[in-house]
Order: C-alpha cells, then sequence, then structure tokens
C-alpha cells in the first residue's frame, strides 16, 4: 500500500531537518561528500568524516537508516537552499509575523 502524502512530506521535512543540523556542525564536512563523485573514496571519506555529526541531529532515542545517495541528496538540498523549507502551515509563526 502506498503511504498517504502527509506521511510522505513529514519524511521529507524530517530529512531536511536532519541535514540542516548535519550541515550547521559541520558544513567544510558536508560539502566534501556532496562535491566528492558519488560512490567515490573521496565521497566515502567524506560521510566516514561526518558520522560523529549524525548521532546527535536525530530526536534523542531515534534512529534512522540511510543510504549514502539519500544522505548526500539532503545535504546537497541544504546547502543548495541555505535554508530547511518550513511546512505550508507554519511559516507565519515561525517567522514571527502576525497574521
Amino acid at each position: 500500500a502506498a503511504k498517504p502524502e502527509t506521511d510522505i512530506a513529514k519524511e521529507r521535512l524530517g530529512l531536511m531537518w536532519f541535514a540542516h543540523c548535519v550541515v550547521e556542525s559541520d558544513r567544510a564536512a558536508a560539502q566534501a561528500a556532496v562535491l566528492a563523485p558519488t560512490a567515490s573514496d573521496a565521497q566515502d571519506a567524506a560521510i566516514a568524516a561526518l558520522a560523529p555529526k549524525l548521532g546527535p541531529c536525530l530526536p534523542q532515542g531515534s534512529s534512522v537508516r540511510l543510504g549514502k545517495d539519500v544522505l548526500e541528496g539532503g545535504l546537497a538540498e541544504v546547502l543548495y537552499r541555505g535554508v530547511v523549507p518550513m511546512p505550508a502551515a507554519e511559516p507565519a509563526a515561525a517567522s514571527g509575523a502576525k497574521q
């Protein structure tokens, strides 16, 4: 059975928040992981350098299994955008704007 669209959106937003945390904790290593050729020894070394930063970016008591391609994609998107997209219902509240 296919996942409901809202579940997919939540997973995607969770990945973006995770990737944002990783980028904030070590931007240089995140850039190295993204800019290295995919599946290369250089990318493997960059991801290994990021490994200690991954756990602290997860909610306490949780774990996640990500393929290198998913991690690379999440990091790349955060580095490209420079921000994590907010859910449609929250931008005004998050920015402190009055409605």
